[in-house]
């Protein structure tokens, strides 16, 4: 019977330990999982200061340039509505979420996070495909040549397709660590 009796305790004192183990996994899965949004959400004021950077910059050239009011204005209506996409699609994964509540739903927002990124790059293509167009008709009518023309336009293109790259770069990035803060949670 003495020996039952210690086989019971160790017994009991192995489940302590392994619940105290998995309240450490726990834990730390959460703080990596907050540290990774964070470093995600760390791009949106990158994106912020780029709109900021487009909306003063920008509608001045377009303005001094000859630029229409509608297309400065359409260009403006562009930049805050796609930063508060932004914004706004960022909220869906709340920190208190992540440190207290259910990994499963914070795992399911990441989620929901990572498909509005990629339904975001195609939307975003359109948009600027819109614009790009718009941008090639106002800088024909207030250039006087061809040459001047291509002149103006050659350093928008080459800018837009510079832009575009590193955009479609960040996006890449961002979906990748969002998957595997996904695949790490749904592991736990």
């Amino acid at each position: 019977m003495d020996e039952l009796e210690e086989m019971r305790t160790q017994l009991s004192a192995l489940k302590d330990k392994l619940d105290k183990e998995t309240i450490i996994s726990n834990r730390l899965l959460r703080e990596v999982t907050k540290q990774k949004m964070s470093h995600i959400n760390r791009n949106i004021w990158f994106e912020g200061a780029c709109c900021l950077f487009v909306i003063t910059f920008g509608s001045y050239s377009f303005r001094h340039l000859g630029f229409s009011w509608w297309f400065v204005g359409a260009t403006i209506l562009m930049m805050i509505g796609c930063f508060m996409a932004t914004i706004l699609s960022h909220r869906m994964v709340k920190e208190e979420e992540i440190m207290t509540g259910n990994l499963k739903v914070v795992a399911e927002q990441v989620s929901r996070l990572r498909q509005f990124y990629k339904d975001w790059i195609k939307i975003g293509c359109t948009i600027i495909s819109i614009w790009g167009i718009w941008l090639g008709i106002e800088t024909y009518y207030i250039t006087a040549d061809w040459k001047a023309f291509l002149m103006m336009l050659l350093p928008m293109v080459i800018g837009g397709i510079a832009g575009g790259a590193i955009g479609f770069k960040i996006n890449h990035r961002l979906t990748d660590e969002m998957e595997e803060i996904v695949r790490q949670l749904n592991e736990e």
